[in-house]
């Protein structure tokens, strides 16, 4: 077999009981995929609307499906090539693990757990093996060949086939029973004990044995094989695992509140990758590396089940010829961690110690809250006028039933009553910009599809020629950016369906419409625009390109005057979209993706620095005005590094919720950030070397 639709097989990593996994290349983006052709869809409508519901579970650390089609009758998907270990394997390597690592590794498999369960899916084989580890150092769930759409019809067996691994399945699962995300939850509590103790929780001579043991014998305490782990762990474990589903955790989510409980409170060194110890960051998840050796090059092998019925240690168990190191992945694997789930920055040459950190950045008192502004999106966007005096916020919440998205406007002096303004409740908001001189305000909005601009001095809205993306540009308007000489005003949307998104210019002295943007290739998957933001001589104009089936993430940039495309720039893997910021007043540009930061000067933009996230994707971004201070956020948590030292500083948290927006003031003292707790923080930047 050479080609599987239009891309070119490679060679064939394996098989399994639900098809035959290949490395491939898409001779259209000229990278490496991996094709999975699936043996036996069953009914074809259900497959597709499961592969299409696998899809669409947006996560920071999803690997995504990339395409999916038929070769000769039977269906294939499409994924991203993943390199890594799996938890068997590593258990294998480093067993015993220490209580630390070991709820680590499932603390993220329940964040990515609850993602898949928020799509409507449920596993249905969560199992040690199923937990990759990538070379970034990454948890992620593997192996959606079983992934179901949640109904009141979808058994566990078919035939004599067991749907599932019978060390790891639930007891709902054992009886053929409709499974639930309570279902993975059991398999994910199986998982730890697994983890914490390096056997399996039942044993038996064969697989019915083991499956009459789930349903029947009492629940397995980790403590009585390892005296050592924490009581706090194996109440985890007995709770993930009992019988009853409705005496379990409800949810994954509800399992890693207790996990990240018990991680806060264990202040003993986590193991990294590479078998080192490694100082917990301040009672934040493990930082992970993995660094190879020579005998870590075998390829992944789809998982056939596991067999070891009748063993009571699970290390050593495979000879060292078929011990299955690295993996190359497979299956719409959902990476785990949150945005900042286990987010260590550092830059290859970094060789600093903790104890060489500055002093903890101060952060003020939360000077301009938002609060009561309605449903669970919040802060979206954030903005200061150059001189300090006004703060915008994006709220993105004109859905819920309080109808309070829109633009809040507040008096940074005003002191305890800051609100001085407030429109366009009916409308929900994603970003805000001053112009340089202070006296517009811009935002852009979702509903409406539009840009609004407003007059500083008489609050009043202005006129703007297509000033709404409507027709083949329709889409939500999700940013907005002015040029730092004040004349050109640009806004991204996001595209709908099958029309691109694009970047729109205006001239703002009289408001007219330049012209729009587009995506350069004839061809190319549309894909929606993210972010956008001017260089600080106004000349050059970037965009965030967020990747699409079939298509790669990329930045985007233009002249901004003429509308010329002066280069492509391209991102690996982002699932939020890679974000994209230029310094105020230095020729600098950064840009995201799920692996890294680039540092590129606008003459060339060839990246001059790489700085690694460990595949933990930011959601936001910012450049201090003088471009040697890099905000980066990742869930609840905001990393500061120095662009010239690439030293990283203590972590801003305490904030809360996903943070979405960051901003500098004008003299790089503050930094502004919104969040989707429907609070925006000030934090003061310290004096820097």
């Amino acid at each position: 077999m050479t080609h599987i639709g239009k891309y070119v097989v490679l060679r064939e990593l394996g098989q399994g009981g639900m098809g035959v996994v290949f490395e491939a290349r898409d001779p259209t983006l000229d990278r490496p995929v991996a094709v999975k052709l699936v043996k036996d869809r069953g009914d074809p409508e259900r497959f597709l609307r499961e592969a299409r519901a696998a899809a669409r579970v947006i996560h920071p650390n999803c690997v995504p499906i990339f395409d999916m089609g038929e070769h000769a009758g039977n269906p294939f998907l499409v994924m991203e090539l993943v390199v890594g270990m799996s938890a068997s394997d590593y258990l294998e390597r480093h067993a015993p693990l220490s209580p630390r690592v070991a709820t680590d590794i499932v603390a993220a498999a329940c964040r990515g757990l609850q993602a898949i369960h928020d799509a409507g899916l449920v596993h249905r084989d969560i199992k040690p093996s199923n937990l990759l580890i990538s070379k970034a150092g990454t948890v992620k769930v593997a192996d959606f060949g079983l992934a179901r759409v949640v109904d009141g019809n979808a058994p566990t067996l078919t035939g004599d086939r067991t749907i599932g691994t019978p060390q790891f399945m639930s007891p709902e699962q054992c009886y053929a029973e409709p499974a639930d995300a309570r279902s993975d939850v059991y398999s994910l509590g199986a998982t730890y004990y697994v983890l914490l103790t390096n056997r399996h929780p039942y044993r038996g001579e064969h697989e019915l044995q083991i499956m009459f043991a789930h349903c029947n014998d009492p629940i397995p305490d980790p403590r009585e094989v390892v005296p050592s782990v924490p009581e706090s762990c194996a109440q985890a474990v007995r709770k993930a695992m009992a019988k009853n589903p409705a005496e379990r955790y409800q949810s994954a989510q509800e399992m890693l509140a207790d996990l990240e409980a018990i991680l806060a409170a264990d202040p003993s060194p986590t193991l990294g990758l590479n078998g080192t110890a490694t100082p917990p960051s301040r009672g934040a998840p493990a930082r992970f590396s993995l660094a190879p050796t020579a005998s870590d090059t075998a390829p992944w092998q789809p998982d056939k089940g596991d067999d070891e019925t009748g063993e009571t240690s699970l290390s050593g168990q495979e000879d060292t010829t078929t011990r299955r190191r690295w993996i190359i992945g497979v299956s719409t694997s959902i990476a785990l961690g949150s945005l900042g789930g286990y987010f260590a920055l550092r830059s290859n040459s970094d060789t600093r110690k903790d104890d060489e950190l500055r002093p903890e950045v101060a952060a003020k008192p939360v000077l301009v809250p938002v609060r009561n502004v309605g449903g669970a999106v919040g802060v979206l966007g954030v903005a200061v006028s150059d001189d300090e005096h006004w703060l915008a916020v994006a709220l993105s919440d004109a859905h819920a039933p309080s109808k309070a998205g829109g633009v809040k406007l507040f008096d940074r002096t005003a002191g305890a009553v800051p609100e001085v303004w407030w429109k366009w409740r009916d409308d929900s908001c994603n970003s805000v910009a001053f112009s340089p001189d202070g006296k517009l305000l811009v935002a852009g909005f979702s509903g409406s599809s539009k840009i609004r601009v407003w007059s500083m001095a008489t609050q009043k809205e202005l006129n703007f020629v297509a000033s709404v993306f409507k027709g083949d540009a329709s889409g939500n308007v999700v940013a907005v950016a002015f040029s730092p000489d004040g004349k050109l005003l640009a806004a991204s949307s996001d595209g709908w369906v099958s029309r691109p998104g694009r970047v729109r210019v205006w001239r703002v002295s009289d408001g007219s419409h330049l012209r729009d943007l587009t995506q350069q290739e004839p061809g190319r998957p549309v894909q929606p625009i993210r972010g956008i933001s001017f260089s600080p001589d106004g000349k050059t104009l970037a965009a965030a390109v967020k990747m699409a089936p079939g298509s790669q993430p990329l930045i985007e940039v233009w002249d901004a005057e003429s509308g010329n495309h002066v280069k492509t720039l391209l991102v690996t893997q982002a699932t939020l979209g890679p974000c994209v910021a230029f310094a105020r007043n230095e020729p600098l540009i950064a840009y995201t993706s799920q692996e890294d930061v680039q540092l590129a000067r606008p003459l060339s933009f060839n990246p001059d620095k790489r700085l690694v996230t460990n595949n933990n994707e930011p959601a936001g971004i910012a450049l201090s005005p003088d471009g040697t201070l890099l905000a980066i956020s990742f869930s609840e948590t905001i990393e500061l590094i120095d662009t010239k030292t690439e030293r990283l500083f203590p972590p801003l948290k305490g904030q809360g919720g996903q943070i979405y927006s960051l901003a500098f003031t004008a003299n790089g003292k503050t930094l502004i950030s919104g969040s989707q707790s429907k609070t925006v923080h000030e934090w003061s930047i310290p004096p820097r070397e």
